[in-house]
């Protein structure tokens, strides 16, 4: 056997059993590019997606229009998001920056966090409904933390992006890595939220529920730790 079949072979092997790697099929399809920009086709076409936003927003008060907004900018709407550098050689697999994950790109201990306070260890990061309440619990933590109100929405994805403490940091303010990311979510949020004060207002009576269930309780602010997205 010679080394370009060999290398051939365990690149092949490490795509086959490397740990977390999504399945194909496994996933709701990726958007379409006018479907991102436009939230009443977004949610039209996928209902139980305005559900969850509804039921995320009842439990952490997080509005839908910055939820999506982060989505937006973390994933583009892909359910298998995940950072990734090009591989050297073609084939070879491309090698992962973080172990941030889904359309929320929560990293591997901010998602555990998530997990504890709220018992949920059946969530995924794959799984829109689990994903939106992941932010709208996130967004939740930074209220009460840091004193942020809804309609901070750069400050609050900074916080989403750079962790409690180093939103603390203030840092952050001179860095366009975050910054210029945290302006394009409080526009896209302002226009998120525009639709929904025109086209969705009909829809989103229809799609409501009869008699609103009671939200999951909200857990107690026990962890003061902040982990990095």
């Amino acid at each position: 056997m010679n080394l370009a079949t060999a290398l051939a072979l365990a690149g092949g092997a490490w795509i086959y059993f490397a740990p977390d790697e999504p399945r194909r099929g496994r996933f709701e399809s990726q958007p379409s590019r006018s479907e991102i920009l436009d939230m009443c086709r977004l949610v039209e076409a996928r209902p139980h997606w305005w559900r969850a936003l509804l039921e995320a927003e009842r439990r952490w008060e997080a509005p839908p229009s910055l939820t999506l907004a982060i989505i937006w900018r973390e994933s583009t709407f892909r359910a298998d998001a995940r950072p990734l550098a090009p591989g050297y050689f073609s084939f070879l697999p491309p090698q992962r920056l973080s172990s941030a994950y889904g359309y929320a790109q929560a990293i591997d201990g901010t998602w555990a966090w998530y997990l504890r306070e709220t018992n949920n260890a059946r969530a995924r990061r794959e799984s829109f409904a689990d994903a939106v309440d992941f932010i709208g619990w996130y967004l939740d933590r930074s209220r009460r933390l840091l004193g942020l109100a809804f309609d901070q929405q750069l400050e609050h994805y900074a916080a989403y992006h750079q962790g409690h403490q180093g939103f603390l940091t203030a840092d952050w303010r001179a860095n366009p890595v975050v910054t210029v990311p945290a302006k394009d979510v409080a526009r896209q949020a302002a226009v998120y939220e525009r639709q929904m004060s025109g086209c969705l207002q009909d829809y989103a009576a229809r799609q409501a529920p009869r008699a609103t269930p009671k939200p999951r309780p909200r857990p107690e602010l026990k962890d003061r730790a902040s982990a990095a997205l």
